[in-house]
């Protein structure tokens, strides 16, 4: 939906230039109708790119804080940020029948936990699916840390991470604070890989300081 209003929006604001230009008398005039035709092909191409971007790319609904209001200002482009990339787990629904017959004594699974490398081998991420997301992040300029069938650990500037992600980091007043103001836009082949994003923000436990006026009586 968002990338056919996209494409919309820049149909309707070539055809609005042309109009208006028309309409002035401007528009057959040589250096004035090359000019206009650069800037049409500059929105067009600008609007379209979005689009396409838009449509290959899914929200990770909820991971962000809810109250950003007191950040106002944009984060350092050159600020390193660590974030944890939880993965989702496959075969969930062999998963919840494991976790029913763990706890029920008439299964012969019961009670039979599993090992850490044996619970990573049946319901983690393959390597493949692993490596493929480590592909797309180095691609983006951040620097692997660790990985595991679950998470992966990564550095990254937070210039990358917002074009990455799609996303605006904004801080507090005084830098020492800051977080994500919208949802991170993930492409749609990792939407049901990824779980969510930590590090984002670090506003746990935050209060935003208040500044009173002065009044004089």
């Amino acid at each position: 939906m968002l990338a056919f209003k996209l494409r919309q929006l820049a149909s309707h604001a070539c055809k609005n230039m042309k109009q208006l230009l028309q309409r002035s008398g401007l528009y057959g005039a040589g250096p004035i109708r090359l000019l206009v035709l650069s800037v049409v092909a500059a929105v067009w191409i600008a609007l379209t790119a979005a689009a396409s971007a838009a449509q290959n790319s899914a929200p990770l609904i909820d991971n962000r804080p809810l109250d950003t209001m007191a950040l106002i200002l944009h984060a350092r482009a050159e600020q390193t940020l660590k974030l944890q990339i939880s993965l989702q787990l496959r075969n969930r629904v062999a998963l919840d029948h494991l976790l029913v017959a763990l706890q029920d004594p008439t299964s012969p699974q019961y009670h039979q936990w599993l090992a850490p490398a044996e619970f990573d081998a049946d319901f983690g991420r393959t390597s493949q699916e692993v490596q493929t997301i480590t592909n797309w992040l180095t691609g983006q300029g951040f620097q692997i840390l660790s990985t595991t069938p679950k998470k992966l650990d990564v550095l990254g500037h937070v210039g990358d991470i917002e074009r990455a992600f799609g996303i605006s980091i904004n801080s507090s007043l005084d830098s020492r604070h800051y977080a994500n103001i919208t949802d991170p836009q993930l492409p749609s082949t990792f939407i049901n890989f990824i779980g969510s994003i930590e590090g984002l923000d670090n506003l746990r436990n935050w209060q935003p300081t208040i500044i009173h006026p002065h009044h004089s009586w």
